[in-house]
């Protein structure tokens, strides 16, 4: 199913972008050649995730935790991108990047990790919203200064899955 959505991704890709491509580079497929450059990183990223070991995943969620908050900083200050009316974008060379989607995959890796270290304690409303509800917070006025309501929405989708899912695991 992946590998079908892959596809049929790029070929949405080259189908709508061709034409501005064409007048652009002079390639009917740059924007389809970055893309395919794009999936190549992402399926190497996908592969080394599948076989890192849970452990290192749950050890290395805080730390990332960390950084994904140091990199929502650095987009408030001059390095940070702004676009469209919004400071979302930070440049690393020839990379420009969105370091809220690092704060994404950081809050569900460390609040998964909280909420499974926190098991036996979740009954108590207390265990269940802390640390996990503050780090979110801190997390939603980082983006909502970028702003970006869209994302502070979805991260709020976020914690709301990991609340449901720790409160319904307790033992």
């Amino acid at each position: 199913h992946f590998g079908l959505l892959v596809v049929v991704g790029l070929v949405m890709v080259l189908s709508a972008s061709s034409t501005a491509s064409y007048q652009m580079g002079g390639s009917s497929y740059a924007v389809f050649d970055r893309m395919l450059v794009y999936v190549a990183i992402g399926l190497v990223l996908f592969w080394i995730a599948v076989r890192t070991p849970l452990s290192v995943v749950r050890q290395a969620s805080f730390p990332l935790l960390l950084v994904s908050m140091g990199l929502l900083v650095l987009v408030l200050t001059p390095l940070g991108v702004g676009r469209y009316g919004a400071h979302r974008w930070l440049t690393m060379g020839p990379v420009v990047f969105e370091p809220v989607e690092v704060a994404k995959l950081a809050l569900t890796l460390w609040g998964a990790h909280v909420l499974v270290v926190k098991r036996r304690l979740l009954h108590r409303w207390r265990h269940l919203l802390v640390p996990v509800v503050p780090a979110a917070l801190i997390i939603f006025a980082l983006v909502m200064l970028q702003p970006d309501l869209g994302t502070t929405t979805t991260l709020g989708i976020i914690l709301l899955a990991l609340l449901c899912c720790g409160s319904s695991a307790h033992d």
